[in-house]
């Protein structure tokens, strides 16, 4: 069923809704808990339907997006591709390994002006969707410290998903708010992190990957294991408890 037959059924639902409110009123021939439990089953249909129509309307908003914004990557792709070779070899490469990116926020695309425009910032560069002279939508960004970032930006700062690599390679891909890392986010490397995140660091629950092979499974507070924790190696349990600032301070 297409949107145009979901808002015709509603229309239709919110009618025949008003028809008996009138009948019932007049006629005074239905108990009030008979009414009540009338009102409440038409009222779930309308919002049944309201929610299949959020649905259709998230996804057919979410192509118009990602159709504007693959035409707009193509049309300045010589420029932008220009840009991708000055990067280092490291953050190429992890360009190349992320495979494809999926944006999947409607608040924040911005539909009044999907155009990619050409803008240098004083640490950086790179092509944006514009409103109100800052970056609004999504956005293509090279820094000058050689990290690249592509994502959703709001006021002129990464916010929402977004996909980052520092200068030396290294990937985060996740959430991000006022230009900080913010909620869920990943770390997809040798030594690893996978987990929530808070103004940039390691903040709530986590999982974090390490290069002897230890995997960490436990809470995190500004970057550092505090809280309940669990270690393993191999897929064995090594040791569970209590840590402080990094360090198990009392075994379970």
């Amino acid at each position: 069923m297409d949107l145009d037959q979901f808002q015709e059924n509603l229309l239709t639902q919110i009618k025949k809704f008003t028809e008996q409110i009138k009948q019932n009123v007049s006629k005074d021939q239905i108990s009030l808990d008979r009414f009540k439990n009338h009102f409440l089953f038409i009222s779930n249909q309308i919002n049944n339907q309201l929610d299949k129509l959020k649905s259709i309307i998230f996804f057919d908003s979410s192509n118009v997006a990602e159709e504007q914004y693959k035409k707009e990557k193509q049309k300045n792709s010589q420029d932008i591709k220009s840009l991708v070779q000055k990067l280092s070899k490291q953050v190429r490469a992890s360009l190349e390994q992320r495979g494809d990116f999926f944006f999947e926020n409607v608040e924040l695309e911005n539909f009044e002006a999907p155009a990619l425009v050409f803008k240098k910032f004083t640490n950086c560069c790179g092509y944006f969707q514009m409103k109100d002279e800052q970056r609004n939508g999504r956005g293509i960004e090279f820094f000058d410290s050689g990290a690249f970032y592509e994502g959703y930006f709001k006021n002129d700062k990464a916010c929402g998903k977004g996909y980052y690599i520092s200068s030396t390679g290294l990937i985060h891909q996740g959430y991000n708010k006022d230009d900080a890392y913010q909620g869920y986010g990943e770390w997809p490397l040798q030594e690893s992190y996978i987990g929530e995140h808070d103004d940039n660091q390691a903040n709530g629950y986590g999982k974090k990957f390490y290069k002897n092979g230890e995997i960490y499974h436990g809470f995190w507070k500004d970057n550092k294991r505090f809280g309940y924790g669990e270690l393993y190696s191999k897929g064995s349990l090594i040791s569970r408890g209590i840590y402080h600032n990094d360090k198990i301070i009392k075994q379970i």
